[in-house]
């Protein structure tokens, strides 16, 4: 932990911060002892051009002393205090590319709020079949696989600036640093005539060596747009997308050829308007197999209107044996769409025509333009699968993302669809052309959906296999899939309602007449039975000590239910808890004084020899019940 005692004093556009902290060696030892200072260029009033903040750290300690730190150079991102002086250029920018393809409209209340979210979201990037170095991307030879946006600042009239970081990482972009070297500072604005976002953005120049003194933002000529999709399809399903490109001569050395971006991961969710299109169900009539006969008797399987319910997760295995974990979400079901825009699990249902933030109530989302049959079986579907190999580089752990479009059967719960998956990193770059190829849509898709009421621990088998020959470069060996029940279905949710709710009950009513009865304790107390006491005082105890943690904070992270709830049933499980140990007190009380009572009266032997008579027969009672329950578990385990 690092203790600061700093003084400030600002002159101009320079600040300083003098303190101190503890350096910790991880190997342990002694901690060093540090004295530093931070020194900064901080621009009062900035532009596109004059947005760094540059600075150092260093050293208070004498060059001798073992406490001594190397002086640190610092570069960040300005963000306060903003002049816009690129519209006029990102605008003519803009102008000169068609635009051909339908965007979703944003009311202008809405534009900083959706443009912030995007600060959540992570962007894959192609470069096109045909890209060859140098001329490929912004940073030439270096082929960068994502992108994100980042510092995003707005104004309510739709201009927007941040700068855009790119890696070979798929981290989340909180995580992302300030890399010089491979960022762009940006801004731009919302053009609502075309529904898009246009952008200028400039490379970051003058480093010299490790030297970040003089870098400084300059060659602002990068054209950038940015638009929501109003049709997705299977080689199209992010929900945002958009172009880079060069406004230099092509015989320029810095001159680069369009690279394309999509969201990767979908964390902003689906665009109110947004729909999907189904382009594949040909194929996939012809390389499934309908069968209506279920695999497993009195199962029951997701019906196919409900977003939560057909949601899932699933273990993959490839032919070397690693092992991944991975979801599936779908897209569309019918013609209802849908998107989980939050991380934390909550469900967006999303028609064609509407947009909705409901509650966990309203998970079953409304077809939107067509009626379905009650008992309808065959549903058309769409899917979003991601799942990640764990390898020993950066570009092995990038995740795997498979769009992909079929035909559920709600009858047996099989799912079988048509998918389309970019080739690998290392697939790309031993070909040569880039990041990314064309997609391979070559992919068939079987899985067996668990169904709403699984046994405990039980898994369903799938497989993703390419339907390509074995000498097609881009064939790969098939991934064995086992799926699990992501989320519990409804009628669970609702049992487990209707049993906290009859818990309560009877912890009110128990303390109700733990208070009668110490009423009838001051005139009849040799009719209270300390062994019934003890075995209701006993029967709260037991379950407090259990779970005695549960009454002060959250100690379990079930991965298949209480991401809808936003802690609801954890707000019920402290009542419940706080009840019983009202109870319990109000028992345990009770106890003390009829024992006290009891052993003040003296001849009261017959009473004692009552009270080991009816002690004995409870014990004998439950040991017998403790056989019957272990023999039934014993057979129901067998």
């Amino acid at each position: 932990m690092t203790q600061l005692k700093s003084a400030l004093l600002a002159d101009f556009s320079r600040i300083f911060t003098v303190g101190r902290g503890f350096l910790e060696h991880a190997a342990g030892g002694s901690s060093l002892d540090l004295s530093a200072v931070l020194k900064l260029n901080y621009p009062e009033k900035s532009d596109i051009k004059s947005s760094l903040v540059n600075g150092t750290v260093e050293s208070l300690d004498a060059t001798n002393s073992p406490n001594h730190l190397s002086s640190i150079q610092v570069l960040a991102y300005a963000q306060k205090k903003y002049g816009y002086t690129m519209i006029s250029q990102a605008e003519e920018s803009c102008s000169h590319h068609k635009f051909e393809e339908e965007s979703v409209e944003f009311d202008s209340n809405s534009y900083c709020p959706r443009f912030w979210s995007l600060a959540d979201q992570f962007f894959r990037l192609d470069y096109g079949s045909d890209c060859s170095s140098p001329n490929c991307g912004p940073f030439g030879t270096s082929h960068d696989l994502f992108m994100s946006l980042n510092q995003i600042q707005c104004t309510e009239d739709g201009r927007f600036h941040f700068y855009i970081g790119f890696s070979n990482g798929s981290e989340h972009p909180y995580n992302s640093l300030f890399v010089p070297e491979k960022s762009l500072v940006a801004e731009g604005f919302w053009d609502p005539s075309g529904n898009r976002l246009c952008v200028m953005a400039c490379r970051i120049l003058n480093i010299q060596g490790d030297s970040l003194a003089t870098a400084s933002v300059d060659d602002c000529t990068i054209g950038f747009r940015l638009w929501f999709p109003e049709v997705l399809s299977i080689k199209s399903t992010s929900s945002v997308v958009g172009h880079m490109w060069s406004n230099k001569n092509v015989n320029d050395i810095s001159y680069f050829s369009k690279v394309s971006f999509f969201s990767f991961g979908d964390n902003f969710g689906l665009s109110p308007g947004s729909k999907y299109k189904y382009t594949k169900l040909d194929t996939v009539r012809n390389l499934c197999v309908v069968n209506d006969v279920a695999k497993l008797e009195k199962r029951k399987y997701p019906g196919g209107r409900s977003f939560r319910d057909m949601k899932f997760g699933f273990y993959t295995t490839n032919s070397n044996g690693k092992n991944a974990w991975g979801q599936a979400t779908p897209i569309s079901l019918g013609e209802t769409h849908y998107q989980n825009a939050d991380p934390s699990g909550y469900v967006t249902p999303i028609s064609v025509d509407e947009t909705y933030y409901g509650d966990f109530d309203s998970f079953v989302a409304k077809p939107a333009r067509t009626l379905v049959k009650k008992e309808q079986t065959h549903w058309d579907v769409s899917y979003r699968m991601s799942y990640t190999f764990s390898g020993s580089t950066v570009d092995e752990n990038v995740p795997t993302e498979i769009s992909a479009e079929g035909i559920y059967n709600a009858k047996t719960g099989m799912l079988c669809m048509v998918g389309c998956q970019y080739p690998s990193y290392s697939f790309s770059e031993k070909q040569g052309k880039g990041v990314n190829n064309s997609m391979d849509c070559e992919i068939l898709i079987n899985i067996q959906l668990p169904p709403l009421n699984p046994e405990t621990g039980e898994l369903f088998s799938g497989t993703i296999k390419s339907t390509r020959e074995k000498s097609d470069p881009l064939f790969f060996d098939p991934v064995e899939v086992s799926a699990y029940a992501f989320v519990i279905t409804g009628q669970t949710v609702r049992r487990m309602d209707i049993e906290i709710i009859m818990v309560v009950i009877s912890l009110t009513l128990s303390c109700i007449f733990i208070g009668m009865q110490f009423y009838h304790l001051e005139k009849h107390f040799p009719s209270i039975s300390i062994t019934m006491l003890v075995v209701l005082t006993l029967g709260h105890m037991i379950p407090l000590t259990l779970n005695f943690r549960a009454m002060f904070y959250k100690n379990h992270d079930p991965p298949n239910i209480l991401h809808w709830s936003n802690g609801w049933l954890d707000a019920d499980e402290v009542i419940v808890r706080a009840m019983t140990m009202v109870s319990f007190l109000l028992h345990f009380c009770l106890l003390q004084v009829a024992w006290s009572s009891r052993s003040a009266k003296e001849g009261r032997e017959g009473l004692w020899v009552a009270e080991k008579r009816g002690l004995m027969l409870c014990l004998a009672l439950y040991l017998a019940g403790g056989l019957i329950a272990w023999f039934v578990h014993t057979r129901l385990y067998e």
